[in-house]
């Protein structure tokens, strides 16, 4: 009787430390058949942006490496604001994501101290996508062509040069700001609701100049409606060979720089996490990426940060967008 009451306390004992192991052991092995349905990217922009093109392009080859449908759903609002507050909000899945910009991540949480979400706490980090340096455009009727004609007749001209932005507190916005500041001149800001509506003033002359990512003016820059005056990146574009970067032209260690990132909400599982960095890194740093899409495309021709690096390259871009937004007059920031 003895042996057998001492047999089933140790069977006991037994069962009631597999408990813990089994719930130790769920999650993985929930997660070990994902993904098993269609998988959402939350696009912060309008439809038919670069960021849209961008990420059907890299869904269609994200699809054939993961075994499931990839849906877009854009949630555009303040300089992509609210979609990103949206996309930290939703389930921790891996199968909620976010195609998130320096817009919502890096500038907002400077400029906007009310926001529903903060970038570090709330995110986390799957993979670059790209990086875009923009490009100071001009219509062909402005008159001066090169970068310090430009200065010059600003500086002649002040308040009279108009620029526009896809918004108030835009990277482009941003970046004009800065290099007014900089030069010290006095632009005419006139922010429109979006990139394309942006494009279309300065091609109807409703303003002279504007920053821009190359791949939407090109066409107009390539039959002559459009004229570059300086490019933003740290060295010439492949598509452009022929225009000088800012340093080039006499602005030297200033560059217009932004970046698509992909990335979940903080929560969702490591294994989950990591499955995503290096399927879609895979996709991104591969050489028919770089040639096929980057560079007929305008963005810069290859991603160096690899998906271990993605955090700190954040920190960085915070810092950076901090010390350009600390040089501007808060005035020439305000909606």
């Amino acid at each position: 009787m003895k042996n057998e009451s001492g047999f089933r306390r140790r069977q006991w004992l037994a069962m009631a430390g597999a408990v813990p192991f089994a719930l130790r052991a769920w999650p993985a092995l929930a997660q070990s058949d994902y993904p098993n349905k269609p998988i959402k990217f939350i696009v912060p922009f309008a439809p038919g942006g670069s960021l849209e093109v961008l990420g059907r392009h890299i869904g269609t080859k994200l699809q054939a490496k993961m075994g499931q449908a990839l849906v877009f759903e854009n949630r555009p609002g303040a300089n992509s604001q609210m979609g990103t507050s949206v996309a930290a909000r939703l389930p921790a899945d891996g199968y909620n994501l976010l195609m998130g910009a320096d817009s919502g991540l890096s500038i907002s949480p400077i400029l906007n101290k009310a926001l529903t979400y903060h970038p570090e706490r709330d995110f986390a980090p799957l993979s670059i996508l790209c990086q875009i340096s923009l490009l100071l455009i001009a219509n062909a009727s402005f008159g001066p062509s090169t970068l310090q004609e430009f200065i010059a007749y600003a500086k002649a001209n002040p308040g009279k040069v108009a620029y526009s932005s896809p918004g108030v507190g835009s990277q482009h916005h941003i970046m004009f700001e800065a290099l007014a500041t900089r030069l010290g001149l006095e632009l005419l800001h006139v922010p429109y609701q979006g990139i394309a509506p942006s494009v279309n003033a300065l091609l109807a002359g409703e303003v002279n100049v504007m920053m821009a990512a190359l791949a939407l003016p090109l066409p107009y820059v390539r039959s002559g409606r459009l004229k570059t005056i300086a490019f933003g990146g740290n060295a010439r574009h492949p598509l452009l060979p022929n225009v000088p970067t800012f340093a080039e032209a006499g602005v030297p260690g200033f560059e217009a720089r932004s970046w698509f990132g992909a990335f979940a909400p903080a929560g969702t599982p490591r294994d989950i996490v990591q499955k995503l960095s290096a399927n879609i890194w895979e996709i991104v740093a591969s050489k028919e990426f770089s040639e096929g899409f980057l560079i007929p495309q305008g963005y810069d021709p290859v991603n160096t940060v690899a998906p271990e690096q993605f955090p700190a390259f954040l920190r960085e871009d915070r810092k950076k967008w901090e010390a350009a937004i600390a040089q501007i007059n808060p005035k020439r920031l305000a909606p």
